[in-house]
């Protein structure tokens, strides 16, 4: 993947996080995540990882920010 060193983060949403997005929801959870403060880029590169630009976050902020992605109802 080219340009990997601009992310600062990777998420790992193993299978048992399929029960919280859909993939036909209204807001992917990319752009959920991509919507949240502090989040500059992200980049869903296969079904269990996302790569997170978030220069300013620290590992607790960017977790937050992954769970409240979650919690969004427009990606269930």
């Amino acid at each position: 993947m080219t340009g990997v060193d601009v992310f600062h983060w990777v998420l790992w949403a193993g299978d048992a996080a399929r029960c919280f997005y859909d993939d036909d929801a209204e807001l992917a959870l990319d752009d959920s995540l991509r919507a949240r403060g502090g989040i500059a880029q992200v980049a869903w590169m296969d079904r269990e990882v996302v790569y997170i630009g978030a220069p300013t976050m620290c590992a607790d902020g960017v977790l937050a920010a992954a769970a409240r992605a979650l919690l969004d109802p427009r990606v269930r």
